[in-house]
Parts: structure tokens; sequence; C-alpha cells
């Protein structure tokens, strides 16, 4: 683990990026498994969570299944508020050609549960990223919320 890290504030929500168990276990919000061959794979964060009509949906998940759709080059699933739902999936999309958007909600059907499938698409040129170069949810938020007229 990075010490220089260890229990101190930050993140993008602000939030404690670790901290030591006494057995010395480390805890963090990061979500990952297990593969069979003893490799841990990390897929996303606890704290990326969003809860839409009781279900917990974490991005991470749909947003994989949407890259492995043909023409989609880079995507962000947020949680746009909703008065029935709590919050409802918006999927912010670069896509190789434009044209093809309305097909992916057809396309993403099989791959995952009803609850899991964005309420609302919106294209893209570009997603925002931090200096780091990493996906800025918030700012993605935030961009949804602009182009839907609801922030």
């Amino acid at each position: 683990m990075a010490l220089g890290y260890l229990g101190k504030w930050g993140g993008e929500n602000g939030g404690v990026v670790g901290s030591a168990h006494p057995t010395g276990a480390f805890t963090t919000d990061d979500r990952g498994y297990f593969d069979d061959g003893g490799y841990l794979h990390i897929v996303g964060r606890h704290s990326t969570k969003i809860i839409t009509g009781g279900e917990n949906v974490f991005p991470e998940d749909v947003e994989a299944a949407l890259l492995t759709l043909e023409g989609v080059r880079d995507v962000c699933v947020v949680g746009l508020p909703c008065d029935r739902w709590g919050q409802q999936l918006c999927a912010l999309v670069v896509m190789v050609s434009p044209s093809r958007l309305q097909d992916l909600p057809a396309l993403l059907s099989p791959l995952v549960a009803a609850y899991k499938r964005p309420k609302q698409w919106i294209l893209v040129s570009a997603l925002p990223r931090t200096p780091q170069g990493k996906l800025s949810r918030p700012q993605a938020l935030g961009l949804a919320q602009r182009i839907l007229g609801t922030g």
C-alpha cells in the first residue's frame, strides 16, 4: 500500500482514502474480485453506487457492458435525481458513429438486468477527465444535468 495516502483526506468525494485495521488489513473504497488464478481485479468503487428503485447499480458494471458494443468508444453512467426511482441511470456516450446511439438500448438489453439499463442517453464528443486522465464522475454528472436542463 502507498503509506503516503493512508488515512488522508482526498479524492473527488473528499473522503478518507483508506484506513488500517488492527489486524494489519487495509480497507478501501475499491470493489474487486479474485479470478481463478488468484489475481485481484479492481472493478470500481463502492462510493459510485447508484440506487434506483431500491436496486443497487454500480455504474462500472453497466459501462463495461456498453464498452463491449461495437461503436462505443467511451462511456460514463451517472445517477440523475428522479422523483419516482430516487435516481435514474443516464449514459453519456462517445460513439465512433453518432447515428448508432439509438441502437444502444436494444443492444444493451440482453447484457444487463432491466434495472441496470439507462433511462437517458446523451451523445458527447468527449468525457470529462481529471488532470491524471481518470474519468471525472462529478463533472460528468454536471454535464448531463446541464444538457438535460435538470441541474
